[in-house]
């Protein structure tokens, strides 16, 4: 910054100065921003750099790549046309999804690019084309890779209970952005897929009635979407949902867990559901 003209303009010693900190070429001369060894240098260094470089640069293909691979946000730095580049907005939102807000319509409607920026940032689903949001294969591949963007899916697939399931599945965590209603709705779909000996046993195991879990490895896992796992989370949920509420144990949710143990009084019937807690 307070190097001389003459240091400015010494490409030597700005190409050295730029491999220590891309953001040097702020301070080098317009003519070293505009040689593309030491912008590319640059901007592999720190891509942001890519702002202080010559308009030239800033259209230079292999310049922007570098430049959005090290940092997705000097995209905004990139000419029109590369802004608009397949492949230069698939690395940028490799590194920042939120990027996704910002790209042509077109891109907004390419899978591939929506998919990496919903990887990186879940949110980014939101600014997905309205005929990717529509389209409940695609989300049900965006929460097969990230569970937690079951947050900002449309309405309609939030209450879909294979597209929450794979969320569920891939992230438990994304609990948190399901109804009551719908996790028993989950919860009977999954113990619905199962031979009726199996969801018994399972039940069982789950209450604590039964110590040896049933030999899930020899069943259909395409059926089972690992049942136990989710069952056991889920008839957690209801019964915290319910006392969230400050409800009784016999209530909507609660109740239709507890029919899953017939033959039960309601003391029963209401002790199993606490165990599953």
């Amino acid at each position: 910054e307070y190097a001389s003209a003459a240091l400015k303009a010494d490409r030597e010693l700005v190409l050295a100065a730029v491999n220590q900190n891309g953001y040097a070429l702020e301070y080098a001369s317009g003519t070293l921003k505009a040689d593309r060894e030491v912008v590319l240098a640059a901007v592999s260094q720190n891509g942001y750099a890519l702002k202080n470089a010559s308009a030239t640069s800033q259209g230079d293909r292999e310049v922007v790549l570098a430049a959005v691979n090290q940092y997705g946000g000097a995209l905004w730095h990139a000419s029109a046309a590369l802004r608009d580049d397949r492949e230069v907005v698939l690395a940028a939102v490799n590194q920042s999804g939120g990027l996704l807000q910002f790209v042509s319509d077109a891109l907004k409607d390419d899978q591939e690019i929506v998919l990496a920026a919903v990887n990186k940032n879940s949110r980014a689903l939101k600014y997905a084309s309205a005929a990717l949001q529509a389209d409940p294969d695609f989300i049900l591949a965006v929460v097969n890779q990230n569970g937690l963007a079951l947050q900002f899916v449309p309405s309609k697939w939030q209450a879909d209970s294979g597209i929450v399931l794979a969320a569920l599945e891939q992230n438990i965590e994304a609990e948190k952005y399901v109804s009551a209603y719908t996790k028993a709705a989950v919860m009977f779909e999954v113990q619905g897929k199962l031979p009726l000996d199996t969801q018994r046993q399972i039940m069982a195991f789950l209450v604590g009635d039964n110590n040896e879990m049933p030999d899930l490895e020899k069943m259909d896992k395409d059926a089972l979407k690992c049942a136990s796992t989710i069952l056991r989370r889920l008839g957690r949920l209801l019964y915290r949902d319910s006392e969230a509420q400050g409800q009784s144990s016999n209530n909507a949710q609660a109740s239709m867990a507890a029919s899953m143990f017939s033959g039960e009084t309601d003391d029963q019937k209401e002790w199993r559901i606490k165990s599953l807690v």
